[in-house]
C-alpha cells in the first residue's frame, strides 16, 4: 500500500485556500519575490514559529478528531521516508509542514491508509544567491490539494469512502472532491476515472 504502488483509490479535496503562513506570504508580496538568500535568512530569523495557518491546523483536526480518531495518523513527515512518530503534542511541528512556500505533508495509518497535502504556492528557490520567480506566475485555482490513499486489496468497494469525501468537503467548505482510481491513471497516461464527483451531486 501507498501512493507509489499506485494500487489505490484516491480521496481528493481541493481548496482555494493558500496554506502559506502569513509572515511569509506579506513578505513575498511586499517584496514581489525578489530578494536574495541571505536577505530571505535573516527575514526568516525573525519570523515567529513555528509557522501557522488556521486551514492548516483546521485539516491536521480532522484527521485527529474525525469519527473518534479512526484517522489518527501513526506517523507522518515533510517527505518520503514518513517515519516521524505522530502524537498531539507535535501537532505545531506538523502544521508548521504545510505552512512553508510549497510545502507538503504526508500522513500514515499504518495498514489502513495513507495521506498527502500540498500547498500550491510558490516554492522559494535560489540561483547565483537570487531567488528564482516566474516573471508572470499563474497560480491555480484551488492552492491545496489532500489526498487519501485507500488500499485497493483491503477495500474493494470505493464507495465506502462517500461519507469522508462528504464530510471532508463539508468540514472545509468546499465542494470540489472525488473518488478516483489510481491504476487508471496510470494505465491511461494521466486520465483520471472519476467514481464519484461531489460537485455533480
Amino acid at each position: 500500500m501507498g501512493n507509489f504502488d499506485y494500487k489505490n483509490w484516491i480521496v481528493q479535496v481541493d481548496l482555494k485556500d493558500n496554506l502559506t503562513d502569513k509572515q511569509i506570504l506579506d513578505y513575498l508580496r511586499r517584496t514581489n519575490h525578489r530578494f536574495t538568500q541571505k536577505e530571505y535568512r535573516l527575514f526568516l530569523e525573525q519570523c515567529k514559529r513555528p509557522l501557522y495557518n488556521s486551514i492548516a491546523e483546521k485539516i491536521i483536526l480532522f484527521f485527529v478528531t474525525y469519527d473518534n480518531g479512526k484517522l489518527m495518523p501513526d506517523r507522518y513527515n515533510a517527505f518520503e521516508p514518513v517515519n516521524k512518530v505522530f502524537s498531539l503534542d507535535k501537532i505545531p511541528n506538523v502544521i508548521e509542514s504545510l505552512c512553508w512556500p510549497r510545502g507538503c505533508l504526508y500522513l500514515k495509518k499504518l495498514r489502513k491508509f495513507e495521506v498527502s497535502i500540498e500547498n500550491y504556492e510558490f516554492a522559494v528557490v535560489f540561483s547565483d544567491g537570487e531567488n528564482i520567480f516566474p516573471r508572470k506566475p499563474s497560480y491555480p485555482e484551488y492552492m491545496t490539494t489532500i489526498q487519501i490513499y485507500f488500499d485497493k486489496k483491503r477495500n474493494k468497494n470505493p464507495m465506502v469512502f462517500i461519507k469522508l469525501l462528504h464530510d471532508l468537503c463539508g468540514y472545509l467548505g468546499t465542494n470540489r472532491g472525488f473518488i478516483k482510481d489510481q491504476e487508471d491513471w496510470i494505465k491511461d497516461q494521466g486520465d483520471w476515472n472519476i467514481i464519484y464527483e461531489v460537485a455533480n451531486v
